[in-house]
């Protein structure tokens, strides 16, 4: 959900809106925000993963 709310607000939104002001600009520029925010997505996933990575799987006591 975290990913999701900030790739839309923080990098798909104002990346086309800056490629919408620049001179000369094409709706293909604009719409390079989208893959943009795929590669946001990938690195924030693979960031994610690595500190959350869970370490060995923890062996169950038993009870006797």
């Amino acid at each position: 959900m975290i990913q999701g709310i900030t790739s839309a607000f923080c990098i798909r939104i104002p990346v086309s809106v800056f490629m919408s002001r620049l001179a000369n600009t094409s709706l293909t520029l604009v719409g390079l925000a989208t893959p943009i925010t795929t590669i946001y997505g990938i690195f924030f996933f693979i960031i994610c993963f690595l500190i959350l990575k869970p370490g060995r799987p923890k062996t169950q006591r038993s009870i006797s």
